[in-house]
């Protein structure tokens, strides 16, 4: 397990004389085994802690237990239980005054709130969370830094974004926290390539440079290659056939796309199926495989892109657009323009939404553009 923090806390619980506190240890040491994908391990770690109810049953250790089973829900299933995990981890941690795991699930429930697209919750959370860590709890600081360095991403604050950015990632190098690193490196790459799509399509906002996009998602990618962090490795993939669907290189991304929709992991599934197959269309159609993209495309029911979120949808309408385009269907295009205008008003709104959310952000430091 190449991994700074792991290597540390494995002496520490090897060298730990008290039961207690070596089982407080082994709760950290599989959230932190979670978030670089060794689940398996995290998994046999939780049991053994459990399996001891003297030990298990004690705060500290109910915290850190479900902490970590909410971390494993996350980054193994994709599941709206690590939203309740993460809940359940900060009632208990407020109830029991124990602010510095407070402000770590605080920092959690704010990522899940911000993917829910609950933006009044996430600040709220945000702002316990800012107001309860202590300066020696990292863990906490980096992650709500990557929670509002991806807020302000999506609100457009491209300047408050990368000083997130920036603050999370010296904590990270300086704990030897990799996963952080990781996760840095992948929220960095999704959102700016969100945000370069939607500006093409909405053809406003302050626009973001293609090769400044390529750069970043080439340094997830190359990170991901080095750590191998399996929590994270088919969402890098996607961010790496978009880009390439950016740079017009349909043929490489295509290769990415058909492993990918091969792929029967909780990570690909996780990736929305109907948006997997208008993207693998997307560069068919670009290719000029009309045949194949209309087979690519028989039998997607767009009811169902009304689970994504507006800023996905919108890429995904106005990629069919394109695609029935080429294909010369008009009365498809002319059946999209409703859900086309519906979806770029939602979306509209939400980053309203969120702009407004931000300005109840209590961040003492200065991150104004």
């Amino acid at each position: 397990m190449n991994n700074y923090i792991l290597y540390r806390l494995e002496a520490l619980s090897e060298n730990c004389p008290d039961a207690n506190e070596k089982a407080t240890i082994d709760a950290e040491r599989a959230y932190h085994m979670a978030r670089v994908g060794y689940f398996t391990e995290a998994h046999a770690l939780l049991r053994s802690i459990r399996a001891n109810p003297t030990v298990s049953s004690t705060p500290v250790v109910v915290i850190w237990l479900i902490l970590s089973e909410g971390i494993v829900d996350f980054f193994e299933n994709l599941s709206q239980a690590s939203h309740d995990r993460f809940r359940r981890a900060y009632a208990l941690s407020v109830a029991t005054k124990q602010n510095s795991l407070r402000a770590l699930a605080a920092a959690w429930l704010a990522h899940t709130e911000f993917m829910r697209q609950d933006y009044e919750a996430m600040i709220d959370a945000a702002n316990d969370c800012l107001s309860f860590y202590p300066d020696e709890n990292k863990s906490a600081q980096s992650r709500i830094f990557i929670v509002l360095a991806s807020a302000h991403m999506s609100c457009g604050n491209f300047g408050a974004s990368r000083r997130f950015f920036e603050m999370a990632r010296n904590i990270a190098v300086v704990d030897g926290d990799r996963a952080t690193l990781g996760a840095i490196a992948y929220n960095q790459a999704a959102l700016m390539l969100n945000g370069y799509r939607l500006r093409n399509i909405f053809d406003s906002g302050e626009q973001i440079d293609l090769a400044l996009v390529s750069i970043t998602v080439e340094s997830a990618t190359n990170f991901q290659e080095i750590t191998k962090n399996t929590a994270l490795g088919e969402l890098i993939s996607i961010c790496s056939a978009r880009s390439l669907i950016n740079k017009k290189q349909y043929s490489n991304a295509l290769k990415i796309l058909e492993d990918l929709r091969a792929s029967d992991s909780t990570y690909s599934a996780g990736i929305k199926s109907e948006t997997l197959a208008v993207e693998y269309a997307y560069c068919l159609a670009n290719l000029g495989d009309l045949t194949r993209t209309l087979q690519a495309l028989a039998g997607l029911d767009i009811k169902l892109c009304t689970n994504l979120h507006h800023d996905d949808k919108v890429i995904l309408l106005s990629q069919l657009v394109e695609i029935y385009n080429i294909l010369g269907l008009k009365s498809e295009i002319l059946d999209l323009s409703d859900q086309i205008a519906e979806a770029q008003s939602a979306h509209l709104a939400q980053i309203s939404k969120m702009r407004s959310a931000m300005q109840r952000l209590k961040f003492a430091g200065d991150l104004c553009d």
